[in-house]
């Protein structure tokens, strides 16, 4: 477990203080804090903290992590690109949930 704190020097808008916060979380908690327009990226990532209370791995909802996690490492991202193609041909949680209860 890492502690951080965010201060300025003048009133954060808004500031919140998750519980618990995942580090890969933190970048988008402190651009908010700075009031710094967010691009598509961090607007996903302030919505999935707030969304799953600051935890990204122990989110109760595993659909909405696995949906941020292809969003965010789409195949135009260069280098990831093979390892994003080869995990898109795998069958995702939610088409197995999908295919389990059409079974029964």
């Amino acid at each position: 477990m890492t502690q951080y704190q965010v201060r300025a020097n003048y009133e954060l808008p808004g500031s919140e203080s998750p519980a618990l916060l995942d580090i890969a979380l933190l970048p988008s908690l402190i651009a908010d804090s700075a009031g710094i327009a967010p691009d598509a990226y961090f607007k996903a990532q302030s919505a999935m903290r707030r969304l799953c209370d600051g935890r990204l791995r122990d989110c109760p909802s595993t659909e909405l992590v696995e949906g941020y996690k292809g969003y965010v490492f789409d195949a135009a991202l260069g280098p990831f690109a093979s390892t994003v193609r080869s995990r898109a041909q795998e069958p995702r949680a939610s088409t197995l949930v999908q295919a389990s209860r059409a079974e029964r």
